[in-house]
Protein backbone atom coordinates (compact mmCIF):
# COMPACT_ATOMS: atom_id res chain seq x y z
CA UNK A 1 0.00 0.00 0.00
CA UNK A 2 2.85 2.37 0.90
CA UNK A 3 4.50 1.76 -2.49
CA UNK A 4 1.22 2.51 -4.27
CA UNK A 5 0.81 5.81 -2.39
CA UNK A 6 4.39 6.82 -3.19
CA UNK A 7 3.80 5.95 -6.84
CA UNK A 8 0.74 8.20 -6.89
CA UNK A 9 2.70 11.10 -5.33
CA UNK A 10 5.63 10.66 -7.71
CA UNK A 11 3.31 10.69 -10.73
CA UNK A 12 1.75 14.03 -9.71
CA UNK A 13 2.81 17.24 -11.42
CA UNK A 14 1.61 20.83 -11.68
CA UNK A 15 -0.71 20.25 -14.62
CA UNK A 16 -2.30 17.30 -12.81
CA UNK A 17 -2.92 19.49 -9.77
CA UNK A 18 -4.88 21.76 -12.11
CA UNK A 19 -7.13 18.80 -12.85
CA UNK A 20 -7.54 17.94 -9.16
CA UNK A 21 -8.56 21.49 -8.33
CA UNK A 22 -11.30 21.14 -10.95
CA UNK A 23 -12.32 17.76 -9.51
CA UNK A 24 -12.58 19.17 -5.98
CA UNK A 25 -14.90 21.94 -7.16
CA UNK A 26 -16.91 19.41 -9.17
CA UNK A 27 -17.45 17.41 -5.95
CA UNK A 28 -18.39 20.57 -4.04
CA UNK A 29 -20.92 21.49 -6.74
CA UNK A 30 -22.79 18.25 -5.98
CA UNK A 31 -23.19 19.10 -2.29
CA UNK A 32 -26.23 20.71 -0.71
CA UNK A 33 -24.80 24.20 -0.47
CA UNK A 34 -26.25 27.58 -1.43
CA UNK A 35 -23.26 28.73 -3.45
CA UNK A 36 -23.26 26.02 -6.15
CA UNK A 37 -23.38 28.60 -8.96
CA UNK A 38 -20.37 30.39 -7.47
CA UNK A 39 -18.43 27.11 -7.43
CA UNK A 40 -19.13 26.54 -11.12
CA UNK A 41 -18.25 30.16 -11.83
CA UNK A 42 -14.89 29.60 -10.13
CA UNK A 43 -14.24 26.59 -12.42
CA UNK A 44 -14.76 28.85 -15.41
CA UNK A 45 -12.62 31.63 -13.91
CA UNK A 46 -9.86 29.08 -13.28
CA UNK A 47 -9.67 28.17 -16.97
CA UNK A 48 -10.03 31.77 -18.15
CA UNK A 49 -7.16 32.77 -15.85
CA UNK A 50 -5.03 29.98 -17.31
CA UNK A 51 -5.86 31.23 -20.83
CA UNK A 52 -4.84 34.78 -19.94
CA UNK A 53 -1.62 33.43 -18.38
CA UNK A 54 -0.82 31.59 -21.63
CA UNK A 55 -1.25 34.75 -23.67
CA UNK A 56 0.78 37.00 -21.37
CA UNK A 57 3.51 34.72 -20.01
CA UNK A 58 4.03 31.90 -22.52
CA UNK A 59 5.51 33.45 -25.62
CA UNK A 60 5.64 30.10 -27.43
CA UNK A 61 1.86 29.67 -27.13
CA UNK A 62 0.09 29.89 -30.47
CA UNK A 63 -3.37 31.41 -30.35
CA UNK A 64 -6.30 29.71 -32.13
CA UNK A 65 -6.97 31.03 -35.67
CA UNK A 66 -8.00 34.71 -35.73
CA UNK A 67 -11.23 33.99 -37.61
CA UNK A 68 -12.33 31.66 -34.81
CA UNK A 69 -11.43 34.15 -32.06
CA UNK A 70 -13.32 36.93 -33.86
CA UNK A 71 -16.36 34.72 -34.49
CA UNK A 72 -16.45 33.44 -30.92
CA UNK A 73 -15.88 36.91 -29.46
CA UNK A 74 -18.72 38.30 -31.56
CA UNK A 75 -20.97 35.44 -30.43
CA UNK A 76 -20.26 36.15 -26.74
CA UNK A 77 -20.95 39.88 -27.20
CA UNK A 78 -24.23 39.31 -29.09
CA UNK A 79 -25.31 36.60 -26.64
CA UNK A 80 -24.73 39.00 -23.74
CA UNK A 81 -26.45 42.00 -25.35
CA UNK A 82 -29.41 40.32 -27.08
CA UNK A 83 -30.17 37.21 -25.00
CA UNK A 84 -29.02 39.09 -21.87
CA UNK A 85 -27.05 36.18 -20.51
CA UNK A 86 -23.44 35.04 -20.33
CA UNK A 87 -22.99 31.80 -22.28
CA UNK A 88 -21.28 29.84 -19.49
CA UNK A 89 -21.67 26.36 -21.00
CA UNK A 90 -20.34 27.32 -24.43
CA UNK A 91 -17.47 29.34 -22.98
CA UNK A 92 -16.59 26.35 -20.78
CA UNK A 93 -16.70 24.05 -23.82
CA UNK A 94 -14.25 26.24 -25.78
CA UNK A 95 -11.89 27.39 -23.01
CA UNK A 96 -11.38 23.94 -21.49
CA UNK A 97 -10.50 22.60 -24.94
CA UNK A 98 -7.82 25.28 -25.35
CA UNK A 99 -6.28 24.80 -21.89
CA UNK A 100 -6.37 20.99 -21.69
CA UNK A 101 -4.92 20.75 -25.19
CA UNK A 102 -2.06 22.99 -24.09
CA UNK A 103 -1.39 20.87 -20.96
CA UNK A 104 -0.29 18.04 -23.29
CA UNK A 105 -0.85 15.01 -21.07
CA UNK A 106 0.81 11.82 -22.28
CA UNK A 107 -1.19 8.63 -22.57
CA UNK A 108 0.54 7.24 -19.49
CA UNK A 109 -0.32 10.37 -17.48
CA UNK A 110 -3.97 10.10 -18.52
CA UNK A 111 -4.00 6.48 -17.35
CA UNK A 112 -2.66 7.58 -13.95
CA UNK A 113 -5.36 10.25 -13.87
CA UNK A 114 -8.09 7.74 -14.71
CA UNK A 115 -6.98 5.26 -12.04
CA UNK A 116 -6.58 7.84 -9.28
CA UNK A 117 -9.99 9.30 -10.11
CA UNK A 118 -11.49 5.79 -10.03
CA UNK A 119 -10.51 5.39 -6.36
CA UNK A 120 -11.42 8.89 -5.22
CA UNK A 121 -14.71 8.98 -7.15
CA UNK A 122 -15.77 5.69 -5.53
CA UNK A 123 -14.88 6.87 -2.01
CA UNK A 124 -16.76 10.16 -2.40
CA UNK A 125 -19.77 8.32 -3.90
CA UNK A 126 -19.90 5.92 -0.96
CA UNK A 127 -19.72 8.77 1.55
CA UNK A 128 -22.45 10.81 -0.15
CA UNK A 129 -24.85 7.93 -0.71
CA UNK A 130 -24.20 5.20 1.87
CA UNK A 131 -23.06 6.84 5.10
CA UNK A 132 -24.72 9.16 7.66
CA UNK A 133 -23.14 12.03 5.70
CA UNK A 134 -25.56 11.43 2.81
CA UNK A 135 -27.50 14.52 3.93
CA UNK A 136 -24.68 16.53 2.30
CA UNK A 137 -25.61 15.27 -1.17
CA UNK A 138 -27.50 17.67 -3.43
CA UNK A 139 -29.73 14.78 -4.49
CA UNK A 140 -32.40 12.88 -2.60
CA UNK A 141 -31.25 9.54 -1.24
CA UNK A 142 -32.95 6.75 -3.20
CA UNK A 143 -32.73 3.09 -4.11
CA UNK A 144 -32.77 1.99 -7.75
CA UNK A 145 -33.33 -1.66 -8.62
CA UNK A 146 -30.31 -3.42 -10.15
CA UNK A 147 -30.98 -4.60 -13.71
CA UNK A 148 -28.41 -7.40 -13.63
CA UNK A 149 -28.95 -8.67 -10.06
CA UNK A 150 -32.43 -7.36 -9.11
CA UNK A 151 -32.88 -9.61 -6.07
CA UNK A 152 -29.43 -9.06 -4.55
CA UNK A 153 -28.59 -5.35 -4.58
CA UNK A 154 -29.55 -1.88 -5.71
CA UNK A 155 -27.66 0.14 -8.33
CA UNK A 156 -24.63 2.17 -7.32
CA UNK A 157 -25.31 5.90 -7.17
CA UNK A 158 -22.38 8.10 -8.09
CA UNK A 159 -21.41 11.57 -6.92
CA UNK A 160 -24.13 12.93 -9.21
CA UNK A 161 -26.82 10.95 -7.36
CA UNK A 162 -27.38 8.58 -10.29
CA UNK A 163 -25.72 5.52 -11.88
CA UNK A 164 -25.24 7.61 -15.04
CA UNK A 165 -21.68 8.91 -15.21
CA UNK A 166 -20.25 6.22 -12.94
CA UNK A 167 -21.24 3.54 -15.46
CA UNK A 168 -19.36 5.01 -18.44
CA UNK A 169 -16.40 6.13 -16.31
CA UNK A 170 -15.69 2.67 -14.95
CA UNK A 171 -16.11 1.25 -18.46
CA UNK A 172 -13.22 3.56 -19.45
CA UNK A 173 -11.25 2.42 -16.36
CA UNK A 174 -11.75 -1.23 -17.38
CA UNK A 175 -10.77 -0.79 -21.04
CA UNK A 176 -7.83 1.53 -20.31
CA UNK A 177 -6.24 -0.86 -17.82
CA UNK A 178 -6.73 -3.87 -20.08
CA UNK A 179 -5.09 -2.09 -23.03
CA UNK A 180 -2.55 0.31 -21.49
CA UNK A 181 -1.59 -0.77 -18.00
CA UNK A 182 1.56 -2.93 -18.01
CA UNK A 183 2.04 -2.99 -14.24
CA UNK A 184 0.84 -5.52 -11.67
CA UNK A 185 -1.80 -3.19 -10.28
CA UNK A 186 -3.85 -3.54 -13.48
CA UNK A 187 -5.60 -6.57 -11.92
CA UNK A 188 -6.84 -4.40 -9.07
CA UNK A 189 -8.34 -1.74 -11.37
CA UNK A 190 -9.81 -4.30 -13.78
CA UNK A 191 -11.48 -6.18 -10.92
CA UNK A 192 -12.70 -2.98 -9.25
CA UNK A 193 -14.19 -1.56 -12.45
CA UNK A 194 -15.85 -4.88 -13.35
CA UNK A 195 -17.53 -5.04 -9.92
CA UNK A 196 -18.73 -1.44 -10.18
CA UNK A 197 -20.10 -1.99 -13.70
CA UNK A 198 -22.23 -4.85 -12.38
CA UNK A 199 -23.22 -2.62 -9.47
CA UNK A 200 -24.33 0.25 -11.74
CA UNK A 201 -26.05 -2.25 -14.11
CA UNK A 202 -26.43 0.20 -17.02
CA UNK A 203 -27.07 -0.70 -20.64
CA UNK A 204 -25.87 2.66 -22.02
CA UNK A 205 -22.11 1.82 -21.75
CA UNK A 206 -22.74 -1.57 -23.40
CA UNK A 207 -24.48 0.11 -26.33
CA UNK A 208 -21.71 2.74 -26.52
CA UNK A 209 -18.98 0.09 -26.63
CA UNK A 210 -20.88 -1.95 -29.23
CA UNK A 211 -21.33 1.15 -31.38
CA UNK A 212 -17.66 2.12 -31.05
CA UNK A 213 -16.57 -1.29 -32.33
CA UNK A 214 -18.02 -0.36 -35.73
CA UNK A 215 -15.35 2.27 -36.39
CA UNK A 216 -12.34 0.05 -35.59
CA UNK A 217 -11.98 -1.46 -39.11
CA UNK A 218 -11.94 2.09 -40.56
CA UNK A 219 -9.53 3.91 -38.25
CA UNK A 220 -7.19 4.66 -41.20
CA UNK A 221 -10.00 6.02 -43.37
CA UNK A 222 -10.53 9.75 -42.77
CA UNK A 223 -13.75 9.88 -44.78
CA UNK A 224 -15.27 7.02 -42.77
CA UNK A 225 -14.25 8.64 -39.47
CA UNK A 226 -15.66 12.01 -40.54
CA UNK A 227 -18.97 10.44 -41.55
CA UNK A 228 -19.23 8.24 -38.48
CA UNK A 229 -18.17 11.01 -36.09
CA UNK A 230 -20.63 13.57 -37.46
CA UNK A 231 -23.43 10.98 -37.50
CA UNK A 232 -22.98 10.38 -33.76
CA UNK A 233 -23.59 14.09 -33.14
CA UNK A 234 -26.55 14.35 -35.54
CA UNK A 235 -28.40 11.01 -35.58
CA UNK A 236 -30.82 12.13 -32.87
CA UNK A 237 -32.32 14.63 -35.33
CA UNK A 238 -33.04 11.74 -37.71
CA UNK A 239 -34.71 9.86 -34.85
CA UNK A 240 -36.78 12.96 -33.99
CA UNK A 241 -37.90 13.19 -37.63
CA UNK A 242 -38.88 9.49 -37.77
CA UNK A 243 -40.57 9.72 -34.37
CA UNK A 244 -42.76 12.57 -35.63
CA UNK A 245 -44.64 10.20 -37.99
CA UNK A 246 -46.27 8.63 -34.92
CA UNK A 247 -45.96 4.94 -35.83
CA UNK A 248 -46.43 3.24 -32.46
CA UNK A 249 -44.42 0.06 -33.11
CA UNK A 250 -41.56 1.98 -34.71
CA UNK A 251 -41.49 4.52 -31.90
CA UNK A 252 -41.42 1.75 -29.31
CA UNK A 253 -38.46 0.25 -31.15
CA UNK A 254 -36.67 3.62 -31.19
CA UNK A 255 -37.32 4.00 -27.46
CA UNK A 256 -35.91 0.54 -26.82
CA UNK A 257 -32.64 1.08 -28.72
CA UNK A 258 -32.15 4.59 -27.37
CA UNK A 259 -32.85 3.46 -23.77
CA UNK A 260 -36.08 5.49 -23.73
CA UNK A 261 -34.32 8.66 -24.97
CA UNK A 262 -36.13 8.99 -28.35
CA UNK A 263 -39.36 10.18 -26.72
CA UNK A 264 -37.43 12.74 -24.63
CA UNK A 265 -35.57 14.12 -27.67
CA UNK A 266 -38.79 14.41 -29.65
CA UNK A 267 -40.66 16.28 -26.93
CA UNK A 268 -37.74 18.55 -26.15
CA UNK A 269 -37.24 19.45 -29.83
CA UNK A 270 -40.89 20.43 -30.24
CA UNK A 271 -40.73 22.47 -27.06
CA UNK A 272 -37.88 24.38 -28.71
CA UNK A 273 -40.01 24.89 -31.83
CA UNK A 274 -42.77 26.36 -29.67
CA UNK A 275 -40.60 28.50 -27.40
CA UNK A 276 -37.53 29.62 -29.36
CA UNK A 277 -37.32 32.97 -31.11
CA UNK A 278 -35.12 33.89 -34.08
CA UNK A 279 -32.56 35.28 -31.61
CA UNK A 280 -32.44 32.16 -29.43
CA UNK A 281 -32.16 29.88 -32.49
CA UNK A 282 -29.07 31.83 -33.52
CA UNK A 283 -27.51 32.75 -30.18
CA UNK A 284 -28.79 30.15 -27.72
CA UNK A 285 -31.12 30.23 -24.73
CA UNK A 286 -30.68 31.43 -21.15
CA UNK A 287 -31.80 28.05 -19.79
CA UNK A 288 -32.93 24.61 -20.93
CA UNK A 289 -36.49 24.55 -22.22
CA UNK A 290 -39.11 22.71 -20.13
CA UNK A 291 -41.07 19.84 -21.68
CA UNK A 292 -43.42 17.12 -20.45
CA UNK A 293 -42.08 13.59 -19.92
CA UNK A 294 -44.20 11.93 -17.21
CA UNK A 295 -43.29 14.91 -15.04
CA UNK A 296 -42.12 18.24 -16.41
CA UNK A 297 -38.35 18.25 -16.93
CA UNK A 298 -35.71 20.20 -18.85
CA UNK A 299 -33.03 17.51 -19.19
CA UNK A 300 -32.69 16.66 -22.91
CA UNK A 301 -30.56 13.56 -22.15
CA UNK A 302 -28.40 14.45 -25.14
CA UNK A 303 -25.27 16.61 -25.28
CA UNK A 304 -25.87 17.68 -28.91
CA UNK A 305 -29.31 19.04 -28.05
CA UNK A 306 -27.80 20.62 -24.93
CA UNK A 307 -25.25 22.44 -27.12
CA UNK A 308 -27.94 23.46 -29.61
CA UNK A 309 -30.04 24.99 -26.84
CA UNK A 310 -27.22 27.03 -25.32
CA UNK A 311 -25.13 27.78 -28.43
CA UNK A 312 -27.69 28.39 -31.14
CA UNK A 313 -27.44 26.87 -34.62
CA UNK A 314 -24.33 28.70 -36.03
CA UNK A 315 -22.08 28.08 -33.00
CA UNK A 316 -23.42 24.53 -32.68
CA UNK A 317 -22.34 23.82 -36.29
CA UNK A 318 -18.89 25.35 -35.70
CA UNK A 319 -18.25 23.31 -32.53
CA UNK A 320 -19.40 20.04 -34.11
CA UNK A 321 -17.34 20.72 -37.26
CA UNK A 322 -14.14 21.41 -35.25
CA UNK A 323 -14.56 18.31 -33.09
CA UNK A 324 -15.28 16.16 -36.17
CA UNK A 325 -12.15 17.46 -37.96
CA UNK A 326 -10.01 16.53 -34.93
CA UNK A 327 -11.71 13.14 -34.73
CA UNK A 328 -11.13 12.54 -38.44
CA UNK A 329 -7.37 13.14 -38.01
CA UNK A 330 -6.92 10.79 -35.04
CA UNK A 331 -4.62 7.81 -35.67
CA UNK A 332 -4.33 5.76 -32.49
CA UNK A 333 -6.93 2.95 -32.51
CA UNK A 334 -7.28 2.85 -28.74
CA UNK A 335 -7.89 6.59 -28.52
CA UNK A 336 -10.37 6.51 -31.41
CA UNK A 337 -12.24 3.70 -29.65
CA UNK A 338 -12.41 5.52 -26.30
CA UNK A 339 -13.42 8.85 -27.83
CA UNK A 340 -16.13 7.13 -29.89
CA UNK A 341 -17.49 5.47 -26.74
CA UNK A 342 -17.66 8.88 -25.05
CA UNK A 343 -19.33 10.46 -28.11
CA UNK A 344 -22.01 7.76 -28.25
CA UNK A 345 -22.60 7.90 -24.51
CA UNK A 346 -22.87 11.71 -24.67
CA UNK A 347 -25.75 11.27 -27.10
CA UNK A 348 -27.77 9.84 -24.19
CA UNK A 349 -26.33 12.01 -21.39
CA UNK A 350 -26.65 15.78 -21.11
CA UNK A 351 -23.90 16.71 -18.70
CA UNK A 352 -20.95 14.39 -19.48
CA UNK A 353 -18.86 17.20 -21.07
CA UNK A 354 -20.53 20.17 -19.40
CA UNK A 355 -19.39 22.30 -16.47
CA UNK A 356 -21.62 20.14 -14.25
CA UNK A 357 -19.88 16.91 -15.28
CA UNK A 358 -16.95 14.89 -13.97
CA UNK A 359 -13.83 16.63 -15.40
CA UNK A 360 -12.18 13.29 -16.21
CA UNK A 361 -14.35 13.04 -19.34
CA UNK A 362 -13.37 16.40 -20.82
CA UNK A 363 -9.69 15.69 -20.01
CA UNK A 364 -9.79 12.31 -21.76
CA UNK A 365 -11.67 13.72 -24.75
CA UNK A 366 -9.48 16.77 -25.36
CA UNK A 367 -6.19 14.94 -24.69
CA UNK A 368 -7.05 12.09 -27.04
CA UNK A 369 -8.55 14.01 -29.98
CA UNK A 370 -5.70 16.56 -29.93
CA UNK A 371 -2.96 14.01 -29.24
CA UNK A 372 0.13 14.62 -31.37
CA UNK A 373 2.90 12.20 -30.54
CA UNK A 374 4.13 10.54 -27.38
CA UNK A 375 7.76 10.92 -26.21
CA UNK A 376 9.95 7.97 -27.15
CA UNK A 377 10.60 7.19 -23.49
CA UNK A 378 6.93 6.20 -23.17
Amino acid sequence: MKEKVLEWVDSCNKKEMFYWLHFIFYCLSNLKVEFVNYIRAFILIMYLSAFIYLIIKKHTYKLPPKYFLITFGLYIVLNTLIIRTFSVHILYCVITFIIIKELKFTRKQVLYLINKTAIIYLLVSLVLNYTPLNFLSLYNNRQVSNKFLPLLLYRLLGIEGTPAGADIFYSIVLISNIVLNKTKNKRFYITLSAIILVWTSSFAPILSIAGALLILPFTNNKLAKAGFGSMIWLYQFIIIFIYSFGFVKLNNLLNLFSTLRARIWFRMYWSLIENNTLATWNLGRKALVDFVNKTTTNNPHNYSLFLLEFAGIPMFIIIIAIVTIYYMNMKDKYMIFIVTILFIYASTNTFIFSIRGNPIFIYILVTYISFEREPKIE
